[in-house]
């Protein structure tokens, strides 16, 4: 299991991270369909030579980007610049599309596109939630980028679709309710996911953030469907998890690396996450590995 779940990650981050930028008609897109598969163990950071596109259209997911973390869910789309270094934390039944295109590719009338769009040029917020009728017409926008892609057709058709869809995204990116919103969250994932061992109550990440703790639970409930607490534990059961596949450390010893002190406290709730007992989930993934191999 520990195997597929790399070779998933593999897939998924080798996808745009070996391509020669010397193309200037370069374009590439792939459908994503991780339909049924979870995978909790973060890809190796990457940064690609051209600038890459993710849509999801079901599923969530977990990505790095720069220093930053984002949450994903359906209907939300980002770009990553080209040599931004990026890492997929982990996904969930993820169905969309990622794609590439080297800068020269989206050149109109010898303008500059990174003057054009700035999502092209951002190196910090990264991430756009579209409106529901917005995201059934990029989603519509992807399939034809990769149809016209997949047949080879005339490259001012793809060129064309391309501009429509770094349209879209620079006319969500001036949706400030969103993006103030979304900001919150992801800055509260990334002090979670980065601090997944200390017993910080909620109050902590809203004073560190300078926000209330009301707004704060409004807005990670309203921009990831879940409450903070829910990924506080998120946070520490996907630790538990790799410390499992990867370390010989007793369920105590990763109870206690996981910023839980009551080792039972710990077992019930990763039971609750997983369905399963630390030592469970452990002899399973090992029979699981013996298999793969």
């Amino acid at each position: 299991m520990h195997d597929r779940q790399n070779q998933t990650l593999s897939m998924m981050a080798g996808l745009l991270g070996s391509i020669p930028s010397n193309d200037p008609d370069f374009f590439t897109i792939r459908r994503l369909d991780m339909a049924g598969r979870k995978v909790e163990i973060s890809s190796p950071p990457i940064s690609s030579p051209i600038h890459c596109f993710f849509f999801l259209s079901d599923g969530e997911a977990m990505i790095s980007i720069g220093k930053d973390l984002y949450f994903f869910h359906p209907g939300d789309c980002c770009v990553i610049p080209a040599g931004q270094v990026f890492s997929i934390r982990y996904f969930d039944n993820c169905k969309g599309y990622m794609g590439g295109f080297n800068s020269e590719f989206v050149c109109n009338g010898g303008q500059n596109p990174l003057q054009t769009y700035s999502s092209l040029r951002r190196w910090g917020y990264h991430k756009v939630s579209f409106t529901p009728s917005t995201a059934d017409s990029v989603r519509g926008l992807m399939e034809r980028l990769n149809a016209e892609n997949a047949a080879g057709h005339n490259l001012r058709i793809i060129k064309a679709y391309l501009s429509v869809l770094l349209t879209e995204i620079e006319e969500a990116f001036d949706d400030d309710t969103a993006t103030n919103d979304n900001t919150v969250c992801n800055r509260f994932l990334e002090l979670v996911f980065g601090n997944y061992a200390q017993n910080r109550p909620l109050g902590h990440y809203a004073a560190e953030m300078n926000v209330s703790e009301a707004y704060l639970r409004k807005s990670v409930k309203h921009s990831t469907g879940k409450n903070p607490l829910e990924w506080i534990n998120e946070a520490k059961m996907l630790e538990a998890k790799s410390l499992l596949f990867n370390t010989h450390l007793t369920v105590n010893e990763i109870s206690l690396r996981v910023g839980i002190e009551d080792p039972a406290y710990f077992s019930r709730l990763f039971k609750k996450s997983t369905g399963m007992t630390p030592v469970q989930y452990r002899t399973s993934h090992k029979k699981s590995n013996t298999k793969d191999e």
